[in-house]
């Protein structure tokens, strides 16, 4: 993103989500960070009983993060269990230059990760999901996403 400014502020991530109607409790915990096992720039936890089980958005606020224009930021998705069964809302190829990423670190080419990030004074940046599931894995959840928002490293 380039707000033009060199630096702007986030304080929410917001993410398509649900659970499986028999999902055992955990907490849900959304990270974004500088880079895939980089330093923890903004954290937000709920508890998996506060999702539905159809889709919806989900939001994750945290205090005032300053990023810089043009670089990449990565959002980590993770469970407090192994036992899942917390969905994630994907789209095919529905941001330019964005990659979802495993729990592994690894990339899932032409799969993007629904998600919105803003500050909740200012509108946030949508990808709407169109197609595709990521379930959850054994404590860290294949989800991952980091991009571009228009021509802009994000």
């Amino acid at each position: 993103h380039n707000s033009g400014g060199g630096t702007y502020d986030v304080n929410q991530l917001s993410l398509v989500l649900r659970r499986d109607a028999v999902a055992p409790a955990q907490t849900i915990t959304v990270t974004l960070r500088d880079s895939w096992s980089g330093t923890i720039l903004g954290s937000a936890s709920v508890a998996s009983s506060s999702l539905g089980t159809s889709y919806g958005w989900v939001d994750f606020n945290f205090g005032d993060v300053a990023l810089n224009d043009n670089q990449t930021y990565f959002i980590r998705f993770t469970s407090s269990t192994a036992d899942g069964k917390i969905y994630i809302g994907t789209a095919t190829d529905g941001y330019a230059n964005g990659t979802r990423i495993d729990k592994d670190g690894n990339p899932s080419y032409g799969e993007d990760l629904a998600f919105k990030v803003g500050n909740v004074a200012t509108v946030g940046v949508t990808v709407t999901p169109t197609s595709g599931l990521v379930t959850t894995d054994a404590g860290e959840i294949l989800l991952v996403r980091a991009g571009q928002i228009g021509r802009h490293a994000w």
